[in-house]
This record gives structure tokens, C-alpha cells and sequence, in this order.
């Protein structure tokens, strides 16, 4: 799915899961709220670098190495059309991808937080809520 794009970006993909099992939402909103994820770490890196997809029990995290994203925007970045100093200073964006992102995941009883890497880089985090809901809502093990 992101491939192709990371392609063209000179960026590598890896993928890991820790955990399985079944988390509760919509699948439509998990997967569009892991696009927006992964097409920023796409974005931001540098050629050559890489984005890692490491899924853990109620949790996917994004890291990429790219500039990161300092401490005191990391919840400013979630504000519809807020970009960070990286994205104002990089490659062009609307700044809805992190808003659209969260509110996907809080209207399951999920989140996503942002984690500035060590020592560069950021860590996006999609967190699942309880396994509570509807058999239709259930985004399993891929």
C-alpha cells in the first residue's frame, strides 16, 4: 500500500508485530488514520533512511528518522492546519493528517501520540481502545 511511495522517496519499509490478537473499531477509520501516519514518516525521511511499522498489543507505532518533532509542538502538530517547524521547513502538506489521524482513533476510545526519537526522528503511535463493540468493527491480525 505505501510502496510504491516509498519508493519514489529512496525510503525503505519494515514491518514487525509483537503481539496479535484483535483490537475493536472501524477498520476503515484505523486503516485511514495508518495512512496519514505512515505517509508523514514517508515524507519526512531522508533518502536511504527507513520507516518502521512495529505492532504491539493495542498498539501500532510509526518510527521514522527524519527531523523529528520537538517537545513543545507535539500537540500542537494535532491542530487542524498547524505544521511544525519540520513541515513548514520541508516538503509542502495541509497539516490534517495528525488532526484527522486522532480524531479517527478518540471516536473508537483510541489515540495517537507523537514521541520525538532518539536521537532524531519521531515516533507516531496509534493506540487501540478496549475490545468493546460490534463484530463489524473488528480490525484483526493482518
Amino acid at each position: 500500500r505505501w510502496r510504491g511511495q516509498a519508493e519514489r522517496r529512496l525510503v525503505g519499509l519494515q514491518a514487525s508485530s509483537a503481539a496479535g490478537g484483535l483490537v475493536v473499531c472501524a477498520r476503515e477509520d484505523a486503516e485511514r488514520a495508518l495512512d496519514a501516519l505512515i505517509e508523514n514518516a514517508i515524507h519526512y525521511s531522508p533518502e536511504h533512511s527507513s520507516v518502521e511499522v512495529r505492532a504491539a498489543e493495542m498498539e501500532i507505532a510509526v518510527i521514522d528518522h527524519g527531523p523529528g518533532i520537538s517537545p513543545d509542538e507535539v500537540e500542537a502538530v494535532f491542530e487542524r492546519f498547524h505544521r511544525g517547524r519540520s513541515g513548514r521547513a520541508g516538503p509542502g502538506g495541509t497539516g490534517l493528517g495528525l488532526a484527522i489521524a486522532r480524531g479517527l482513533a478518540r471516536s473508537w476510545g483510541g489515540d495517537v501520540v507523537l514521541q520525538p526519537g532518539r536521537p532524531q526522528g519521531t515516533c507516531a503511535i496509534l493506540r487501540f481502545g478496549s475490545a468493546q463493540g460490534s463484530p463489524e468493527n473488528v480490525l484483526s491480525e493482518r
